[in-house]
């Protein structure tokens, strides 16, 4: 159900103004991983509790992770409708104020609560983050989504701890992972109305060279993906790894500095793990689904398990004329609130970044 609150409803348990399910139309709910949460829908103006609809209003959508709340921004009225763009609640921590705090050496949720104590004034948002890594961030003069989310600030929480956010109302979750793998596969197909996938051939790195502290190098210089033959030639890059530094020479007695093979079996282990959580030897790729035009081929039955899984789980697309299995994550969808299912769809792999 689709329900209508006053702008300053703190109970959601009860129907507030009333239901917009009989009369509302081109609803359509869409998210972005780490990006936008939305919720535009029309609706006739003189139709029941049209004319109580109003900026500032909170509208209560079902959605793939139940129903949330969005808040009316802007509606516009033309010819007896409404039309109106929602933000989810959690944008109303646009309008407060981070002043001045130093999350100093701590883990993803040490950095959460801190953030949250450090508004301006008191909300009713839960900080939370099952992120391990240890960092540090200043953040001056900052609304707390610009905290969190912006990453063209190096300060920013995705850019020194990392994770995916997920929005549960007033619960604000940075998680390691938010989705999983639950076992779904998909063919890539070309030419498939309803379907489209991009592909980077240009991207995939096979062959590593690792290059620790002050040029240490491997005795064998390179580490293969385990896919290497899948492709015509071998793809070098060159990664360093600061970090990892030697016990030898100049650097014998630092206290970061490690026996020669302890650093070597630190340096193959990295350029693994390149292939092994970063899946650096996979294309970079993007595809896309439109579940209408796609429900008028033969091929729907193929794809239409994808309704079944959530924001940021991992869906494996087998190339089969290529031999490679692409493993990627949901980062995009729309859904139809009224129905119960998506209408759109995207899924895509990001590597980490590194030079």
């Amino acid at each position: 159900m689709i329900t209508l609150y006053k702008p300053n409803e703190t109970d959601f348990t009860h129907n507030g103004i009333g239901a917009l399910d009989k009369n509302i139309y081109n609803a359509t709910v869409e998210e972005e991983l780490n990006g936008l949460f939305l919720f535009s829908f029309s609706y006739p103006l003189f139709a029941p509790r049209g004319l109580e609809i109003e900026g500032m209003s909170i509208i209560k959508v079902p959605t793939p992770d139940g129903e949330q709340l969005f808040r009316v921004a802007a509606p516009k009225v033309s010819m007896g409708e409404i039309t109106a763009q929602c933000y989810h609640i959690f944008y109303d921590l646009t309008e407060n104020l981070i002043e001045d705090i130093f999350a100093e050496t701590t883990n993803g949720n040490g950095a959460m609560n801190r953030m949250s104590a450090g508004c301006q004034y008191k909300h009713p948002f839960q900080f939370y983050s099952d992120v391990p890594k240890i960092a540090s961030a200043r953040i001056v003069r900052k609304n707390p989504v610009e905290a969190l989310l912006d990453s063209s600030q190096d300060n920013s929480f995705v850019n020194r701890w990392g994770g995916e956010l997920k929005r549960d109302n007033f619960d604000v979750k940075m998680l390691l992972n938010r989705g999983m793998d639950r076992g779904v596969v998909i063919r890539h197909k070309k030419d498939l109305l309803g379907y489209e996938g991009n592909v980077d051939w240009k991207s995939p790195i096979t062959r590593i060279m690792p290059q620790g502290f002050d040029g240490l190098f491997l005795p064998e210089k390179y580490v293969d993906s385990p896919i290497i033959n899948k492709y015509p030639h071998p793809k070098i890059k060159v990664v360093e790894f600061k970090h990892i530094k030697a016990a030898i020479g100049e650097n014998a007695d630092d206290e970061d500095a490690v026996p020669l093979e302890e650093a070597y079996r630190l340096l193959r282990q990295a350029a693994k793990d390149m292939f092994a959580i970063q899946k650096v030897d996979q294309p970079k790729a993007n595809y896309n689904v439109k579940f209408q035009e796609l429900s008028q081929t033969e091929e729907y039955k193929d794809y239409k398990h994808l309704q079944s899984v959530y924001m940021a789980d991992t869906v494996t697309v087998e190339h089969q004329e290529d031999g490679i299995d692409i493993k990627a994550k949901v980062i995009a969808y729309k859904y139809d609130p009224i129905k119960k299912e998506y209408l759109d769809i995207t899924i895509g792999n990001f590597k980490e970044s590194f030079t």
